[in-house]
Parts: structure tokens; C-alpha cells; sequence
């Protein structure tokens, strides 16, 4: 697919497609990695602290089990721990990740928003890279997005106006009683807006920037290809 044609909706458009009758599969993965992130390291009393390293190896098995999806070949939940091999590669990326982008939006917006469009695909070149380090995944990360980094601002606003429209409406939801009966629900409330944001939002992200990542690779390859044959064509005549 041509994103480089496609807008954003349409786009999304276009993953929804892709996902018809694999919405179970995909909420089951999600769901998993909120479990063994978030809810392991309370297990674990590392509370936080445990996440970070495992946030990117997760990651990193949701990108394969993904691209699986969404190429229509054979996909297994056991594809999330597929990339055991990874783990340390995975959590460097995540970790320089969040820190680069942290800073970015301390320092200033624009520099976070910068950061956050240049290594939005560190991990799925390193899922599609395995014998490189974490520098050189955002480094490629860096030189992949160059030309689309203001598609990947609106995509991420997009998915931020979801999540505000979401938590928006489970307020009202909340309030509203409250103020006509003097019935509290905003607890209730506030459990429905994290249950469609694990359930919906958050896979739908997952599976639309897998794809986007796909579809501007895809496009760069075939860039270089072009680029190639009119050196070779090049080279031709000047024999």
C-alpha cells in the first residue's frame, strides 16, 4: 500500500479492513502484554521498576505477532515471546527511546514531538533486524521516517483525539448522574474508558503502526530499487 497516497483516515480505513474476524486475537495479545507488564511487576513488588525491561521485549513479540496478522499468513499468541533473543537489544531501544522523547518534551514540545516521529519505528527495525544493536535501530529509525514525520504527528493525533474523545465521554458518563441524581459513577466510569482503550484503541494502534511502518518500508525499498536500475542505466551508457 502507497501511504505516500493515503491519507490518514483513509489509511486506518484500510487496517480495519485488514483485521475483519482477527479482533479476538488481537484484544487476546493486547491483553496479555497489559498483564505481564503492568500487572507482573506489582506481582513481583518492583512494581514499575519491572517494566521498562519487559515493555520492549513485549513489544517487540506484539510487532511480529502483528505483521503476521495483517500479511494473512499463520499467527500464534507464542509469538509474543518469540523474540526472547532480543531482550536486551529490545529494552536498550525502549529505554533510549523513552529517554530521548522524555527529555524532548521537557526541554520543549516540538523537540519531544520531533524525537517521538524520528524513533517511532526502532523496534520493528529491529524485530525485522535481529543482529542490530539498539543505537543502530533508531539511527535507521531516524533516516526511515525522513520525509514522513509530519504523517506520523497526524497519525499520532489521530489515536490522541480517540483516547481524549473516549475518556471525554466516560467523564460525561461519570458526571452527569452525579449531578442529576447524586449518583457517583465516575469509578465505573473511568473502568469502561481503560477497558475500550485495552481493548480497542490500543490494538488498533499497534496493528495501524505495524502496518505504516510496512507500508513506508516498502515504499523506501522501492525507491532504492529505482535508484539503482537508473545507476545501472547510467553507468550503461557512459560504457
Amino acid at each position: 500500500m502507497n501511504f505516500d497516497k493515503t491519507g490518514t483516515i483513509a489509511f486506518l480505513t484500510k487496517v480495519l479492513e485488514k483485521l475483519k474476524g482477527k479482533w479476538l486475537a488481537l484484544i487476546c495479545s493486547s491483553v496479555i502484554i497489559a498483564f505481564v507488564v503492568f500487572l507482573l511487576a506489582d506481582f513481583t513488588g518492583l512494581s514499575q521498576a519491572f517494566s521498562l525491561p519487559v515493555i520492549g521485549f513485549m513489544l517487540l513479540g506484539e510487532i511480529a505477532f502483528t505483521r503476521k496478522m495483517l500479511a494473512g499468513r499463520k499467527y500464534e499468541l507464542e509469538e509474543l515471546f518469540s523474540n526472547y533473543k532480543l531482550f536486551i537489544p529490545a529494552f536498550l531501544t525502549t529505554a533510549l527511546m523513552i529517554i530521548l522523547i522524555s527529555v524532548g518534551f521537557v526541554l520543549l514540545i516540538i523537540p519531544g514531538i520531533l524525537f517521538l516521529t524520528r524513533y517511532s519505528f526502532a523496534l520493528h527495525i529491529l524485530e525485522d533486524n535481529k543482529e542490530i544493536g539498539a543505537l543502530e535501530a533508531l539511527s535507521k529509525s531516524k533516516k526511515l521516517t525522513a520525509g514522513y514525520r509530519f504523517k506520523i504527528g497526524i497519525f499520532y493525533l489521530v489515536f490522541l483525539i480517540f483516547s481524549v474523545i473516549v475518556f471525554g465521554l466516560s467523564l460525561a458518563i461519570g458526571l452527569i448522574p452525579n449531578l442529576i441524581w447524586g449518583t457517583n459513577l465516575l469509578l465505573i466510569a473511568g473502568i469502561l474508558a481503560g477497558i475500550i482503550e485495552l481493548l480497542f484503541i490500543t490494538p488498533f494502534f499497534y496493528a495501524s503502526i505495524t502496518m505504516f511502518y510496512d507500508a513506508i518500508k516498502e515504499g523506501s525499498i522501492k525507491k532504492q530499487i529505482r535508484k539503482l536500475e537508473e545507476e545501472q542505466e547510467e553507468a550503461q551508457e557512459e560504457a
